[in-house]
């Protein structure tokens, strides 16, 4: 019987690792592309491969949205994650703030046409479903902190 017992707890642990470390994965290469979008933001107007940066990061997102949305698994251990995360470093560090997404925005638009992925305009709705998933503490904690504050659409 003890046997059973440490096995399973062993599992469990193994498995709360391999939550932690798949959620370091993801949020180093939102990192990663966050800082590319910085970079290429005001590099106007966006050629191909900008394109495809802004593309590559707003998808990231949106998966992310879409995955806490439909899957409780993920969002269960998103918040208790987030729980033990400064809250502040992950919005500066993983998401792009307001104004820079609407100069983005304002960059993918000539003449009425918008030139850039449609992930791109769903930013706004998207963050508004990573923030509708999370528990209320951390929905209080976002529009509190102010690297989150900008993020976080009012």
């Amino acid at each position: 019987m003890k046997k059973i017992v440490w096995q399973l707890l062993i599992l469990s642990m193994l498995s709360a690792c391999e939550t932690r470390s798949s959620f370091d994965e993801w949020f180093l290469v939102v990192e990663e592309q966050k800082a590319v979008v910085d970079k290429q933001m005001n590099n106007t107007p966006y050629k191909k491969e900008q394109q495809e940066d802004l593309k590559s990061y707003f998808t990231t997102i949106s998966n992310f949205a879409a995955s806490l949305s439909s899957d409780e698994s993920v969002r269960k251990a998103v918040n208790k994650r987030l729980l033990k995360e400064d809250m502040g470093s992950v919005c500066k560090r993983g998401l792009v703030a307001k104004a820079d997404w609407q100069q983005i925005v304002k960059n993918c638009t000539k003449n009425q046409f918008f030139l850039c992925a449609e992930e791109v305009r769903k930013y706004e709705a998207n963050i508004a479903a990573i923030r509708a998933q999370l528990q209320p503490s951390l929905q209080e904690l976002v529009v509190s902190v102010p690297d989150c504050k900008i993020v976080f659409f009012q």
